[in-house]
């Protein structure tokens, strides 16, 4: 799944606090990779990670030693207790690949990603060798999903990665501006959310309060007749709340 948008409007936000806690409770394993760093090779950057969010978790991980990342999620097991989960690798900030990364680790990272997302195993024959005896079925994929997460305005580099998965376009989601329907229930909602995590107790917010910070905030985006709708920014909101 690729998920873009515009800078600020919310794409990271969706992810933690809408569709994490979601899938957490749905057999999954979400975790969230970031590109930030060059220290590290992609495969311990997205081994960090999952382990940090399973430890959070109290999931148990099981693998073999590999050096691939297909080697990998061929052979690796994540439980929660008796419930075997599936992971969701989501790669935030995607286009930190191409900004901070030099095309040796660009190059690698897409090979490895390309071998994962196939419906075949890699032509690597070191690879498909250094798995067999510690799997059932090398042939069909690895039990992973994807969610690859980019700003908007860098979604032509994507074609570099098209190259090496072709598939990489075929499902899509565009986050866009709040219409203002949307931009009241973000106002309201969270403040009636009642939670013993929470410090403040459920409280709502005033009609009146309602419709002034709605009526401000839709004045900073000039009418487009495209959308045919007033919009409201996601970020303008969050400065707000």
């Amino acid at each position: 799944m690729l998920v873009y948008a515009k800078s600020g409007v919310g794409k990271t936000s969706l992810v933690k606090a809408g569709v994490m806690w979601r899938l957490r409770r749905e057999g999954y394993l979400p975790f969230v990779v970031r590109f930030n760093t060059s220290k590290d090779e992609p495969l311990d950057i997205i081994k960090n990670a999952m382990a940090n969010e399973a430890n959070e978790r109290k999931i148990e991980i099981k693998t073999e030693e590999v050096t691939s990342l297909w080697g990998f999620f061929k052979t690796v097991e994540l439980w929660e207790n008796d419930n075997l989960l599936t992971p969701i690798i989501i790669f935030d900030q995607f286009e930190e690949l191409f900004t901070i990364q030099n095309n040796t680790f660009r190059n690698m990272f897409l090979k490895e990603l390309s071998a994962v997302t196939s419906r075949f195993p890699p032509n690597d024959k070191s690879i498909i060798e250094e798995v067999i005896g510690k799997i059932n079925i090398v042939a069909s994929p690895a039990p992973l999903r994807i969610v690859l997460s980019i700003r908007e305005d860098y979604l032509g580099v994507m074609e570099d990665a098209a190259e090496s998965i072709p598939q990489i376009f075929t499902q899509r989601f565009r986050l866009t501006h709040l219409s203002t329907e949307s931009a009241k229930i973000a106002l309201k909602e969270p403040a009636q959310i009642e939670d013993k995590r929470f410090f403040t107790r459920p409280f709502e917010i005033e009609s009146d309060t309602v419709k002034e910070v709605i009526n401000f905030l839709k004045q900073q985006i000039r009418y487009v007749e495209y959308y045919k709708k007033t919009l409201v920014e996601p970020f303008q909101l969050q400065l707000i709340c």
